[in-house]
This record gives C-alpha cells, structure tokens and sequence, in this order.
C-alpha cells in the first residue's frame, strides 16, 4: 500500500513486447504470513520487479523480504527470499526503483530503524545500510539520479520533533548530504519522489502545525540539490501521494483529502502545477453511490497521450474504483467499480505505453491476505469482473506557502549486509480468476454484513450473517484475532482489544463480506 501504503508507486509508463498477455497471480504462503502490498518496477524490456515484504504471527518482529522478477506475461524469470535480522520494531517494504544497470534498491526499515538494501540484476543481495536520526526515523522512498547516485525521502527527529529529511548517497549508500527542507515551526514526513528531466527531483511531502491541520508540500531540486521550488498547499487535511509529468512541463499531483473525521475518509484530488509549481486547477473524484466512508490507498498512472488512470479504494469493504481522465483532469462519466472480495484490497495501478494497466493489492486467501499482481489490457473486460459507478467530480479551495528553509541533518550508518540471510519460507503462485467477461453486481445493503456500534467500546452487534458459514475479525495489520464457525455469534465482546481500527469478514458458498469496525474505550 501502501506509496498504503498505504506508497504509492513510482512513475509508471514502459514499453513492453507485442505478445504480452493478461494474467492475474496470487502469490500464496503457507502459514499465517502477513505481507505488505507489493511494490512493482517496470523494466524497458517488459518485465517486472515485484518485491514485498512480510512478518509472521508467530514471531512479528522477523520481517523479510521477497524479491521476484516476472515477464510481461507473468512467468516467472527469477525469486530470492531473504529475512532481515530480527529485532524489536519489525520492519517493512516502503519503496523500489528499478536502476538504470538492471538492479533493484529498496528502502524500508529494520528493527525502527531507516534502510536501503541494493539488489543486482539477478535479485541478489549486494548490500544494505541502516541509518539512524532518532526514534521514529523512517525511510519512504527512493529514486536513481542521472549519475547512479540515489535520492531517498522520509522522515527524521530534529530536537524530539518529526520533519521532512532528503538523503544523497552514492551508487553504494554512502551518504553524501543529508538535509531538510521544511515549512518553519511544521512538522512533516516526505512521501515519493520522481525525477525530472534536468536531473533533479520532484519531492511531495506533508507537514502539520500541531493543531490538527495537514498540509501538502511539493517541492523542486536542481541537478545539485539546490531549491529550485517550493509549495506547501494547505486545503484541510491533504496529503500528496504522487506525480506524473504534464505534456508541455509541469506536473500533475495525485492527493488524498480527509473529508470526515476517521481513518482516511475522504477523497481522491488531482493538482495540476507548472514548471515553477504555479497552480493552474484541480479536480476532486467521487464514485457514487459509495459515500465518503473510506477513500485512500490511491494511486495514478499516465498513458501516452497524456490521459490519466486514477485508482482508489472506495469503501470499507474493500472496493475500489478506477476513473479515466483526460489531460485537462476532465473524468469520464463512469468509473470501474471492483469490489474488493472479487480481486484484492487496497487495489493500485500503473500503466503502461499500450494502454494496460498492472493492478497490484492484497487479496483475501479466503481469511489471510496475499499479494497479488494482474495486468489487464483496458480493452477487454476487467479482471473478475467489475460495475460501473457514476462519477462526480467538484474542485477544493487551496492557500500557498513557500516560505521552506533548509536545515542539515547528521545520521550515523550501520551494515547489516552480512546479517541478512537467505529465507526457507515458500511461496506458491495461483490465478484466483479468469479475466472474463461477468460483470459483478455492487453490495446489497439489504444482505451487506452489518456491525454496531460503530465506535464499540464493549460489545459489538452482528447483522447479515445469513448464508455465512465463517467469520474472522482481523486488525489493521490483517492479523486474524478470532474466528467463529457455523453457528455463528450475533454480538461478541470488544473490551479486551486496543483502541483501534479493525475487519469483520465472513466467507459463505456465494462468497465474502466484511464490515470495518473502531474500536474506542
């Protein structure tokens, strides 16, 4: 998810054999693993970087990495596992990008700590460095510069307070500068990267006052990281995710906007800058009927005639949404609406130069999830199945800021390339669907699963369970709690779990439902 993810993905276009073919893989273990969303890279040849990384239930503080290279068509080309040295914290997968000689660099972290691990063409493990700014310090992701050199975004402690770092390192991981550009008296965290064409980067990031308002930032470096740029743009509680190149110069930024209070309710925004970060116009998207219950986990791919390709999780049960959009951020009438029971949760995109699209999520297997890759050529049916839903589209209101300074910043670096070690866990590839032509119905209220009260502070009523023969209440990490079989509870108890965000789903002959729950004492 991440870029949910929640991350989102890096820019998204490549050139790709005619013979490519449309294959959806879930990616199996066989134990109660519990991954993050895959990253995917494509090369200029057609194939793909799929990496993601995972921890167990048994021991979560053992996180490890899974590194798989695939041709168009989904074969397998090549597979390395490799489990990082355990440590309190855990860890996790935040970031890729495909290097110019044909490796791999990865960023996450590692027992709480900052770090960038390096793979060669073939998926082996070539180094990893851990960085450490303080607690809380965290990695985000990473591009290639011109020169092999590497730019890495995140977030570092400067006198107990979090703020937006940038890190240059050589092709090694050495770090050359380390620095934060940030709004004065803000808090913040850099989110993605993109390169520029004079070899510099694009930065989107967030910051926030400390009284509950977020702001998004964008800003531009030259070739010698100096600060061509930069925006911090405030429209109550927004957050950039990533940017695409605008035909003629400029960019367009994808945002997420928090509408209602609670975990990421609100809607996906497109921001369309100039060259110097001016700010021409923007569009917000709905898919009706869902409301504003949960809009996140967005991402965006540009096609070659400039067009964009918006996809969104659209409710709490998983859904997601995929809105086509010309270069003047016009949608079309309809998006794709795709049930998240049918393919995967947390549903991202990126597009190629011939119009298909790499979707890429978590699927359900049917209690534990898994990752999954599909490429669909946009041409035929969607993968499983999909609806139309009808789009709306209005504009925010935004204010401006640049008033950024820099300030440098000092981390010490550890190797740990020799305490990674190869992995014994295995994993197996399925289709869980043909792509074919059925057309998926949106949810019935009138048989949807139901919970109340929604918050819960103790007990939690169960409506909707007819036909069920299963139900598994999981956390936000996907980690199952409990599970009851046939027959099945009308309300359970809730005072013993955390405070938190938490999945009801239940799985019957005529397949799955869930329903989210908050959990507040």
């Amino acid at each position: 998810m991440d870029r949910v993810l929640i991350r989102l993905l890096l820019v998204l276009c490549a050139t790709h054999p005619m013979n490519a073919q449309d294959f959806v893989q879930r990616h199996d273990h066989l134990g109660p693993v519990y991954p993050r969303p895959p990253l995917v890279e494509p090369l200029p040849n057609g194939d793909l970087w799929l990496v993601w990384s995972s921890n167990t239930a048994t021991s979560p503080d053992t996180c490890r990495v899974h590194v798989r290279k695939l041709g168009p068509a989904g074969q397998l080309l090549l597979e390395n596992d490799l489990m990082l040295p355990p440590a309190y914290g855990g860890g996790g997968l935040t970031g890729a990008f495909a290097l110019a000689g044909g490796g791999l660099v990865l960023v996450g972290q590692n027992a709480s700590l900052p770090m960038i691990m390096r793979l060669d063409p073939t998926g082996q493990l070539l180094g990893a460095v851990r960085y450490s700014f303080g607690a809380s310090a965290q990695f985000r992701d990473v591009v290639e510069r011109p020169d092999g050199s590497l730019t890495v975004a995140g977030q570092a402690m400067i006198a107990n307070e979090p703020v937006p770092w940038l890190l240059h390192t050589d092709s090694g991981g050495n770090q050359l500068m380390t620095w934060s550009d940030r709004i004065p008296g803000h808090a913040g965290i850099n989110t993605a990267l993109l390169p520029c064409d004079d070899g510099g980067v694009l930065v989107l990031g967030l910051d926030w006052d400390g009284l509950g308002t977020v702001d998004m930032h964008v800003q531009k470096l030259g070739p010698l990281d100096e600060w061509d740029w930069g925006r911090s743009i405030s429209a109550g509680r927004i957050r950039a995710v990533q940017a695409v190149p605008r035909p003629g110069g400029g960019w367009i930024v994808l945002a997420e906007q928090q509408i209602q209070l609670g975990p990421q309710a609100g809607a996906p925004v497109l921001v369309d800058l100039g060259p110097q970060g001016q700010v021409y116009r923007n569009k917000r998207l709905w898919a009706l009927p869902s409301d504003s219950a949960a809009y996140n986990a967005s991402t965006m791919g540009q096609l070659p005639d400039g067009s964009l390709v918006v996809c969104t999780t659209v409710d709490w049960s998983g859904a997601n949404a995929v809105f086509r959009l010309d270069d003047a951020l016009v949608p079309e009438a309809t998006a794709l609406f795709i049930p998240g029971s049918t393919l995967a949760y947390g549903l991202r995109a990126l597009a190629f130069s011939d119009g298909d699209l790499l979707l890429t999520g978590l699927a359900p297997d049917p209690f534990f999830i898994t990752p999954l890759v599909a490429r669909w050529d946009t041409a035929q049916p969607p993968p499983c199945g999909a609806a139309q839903a009808q789009v709306v589209a209005d504009s925010i209101a935004l204010g401006l800021d640049s008033t950024f300074i820099r300030v440098a910043i000092n981390p010490t670096t550890e190797d740990i390339t020799a305490m990674i070690l190869p992995d014994t866990l295995s994993w197996t590839v399925t289709d869980p669907c043909t792509i074919g032509t059925g057309v998926v119905d949106r949810p019935n209220a009138a048989t949807a699963l139901h919970v109340y009260p929604d918050p819960a502070a103790d007990v939690v009523h169960v409506t909707g369970t007819e036909g069920l023969s299963a139900l598994v209440l999981l956390d936000a990490r996907g980690r199952e709690l409990r599970r009851w079989s046939v027959p099945l509870p009308a309300r359970f108890d809730v005072t013993g779990d955390s405070p938190g965000l938490y999945l009801l789903v239940g799985a019957g002959a005529e397949g799955r439902r869930s329903a989210r729950l908050v959990v507040q004492h």
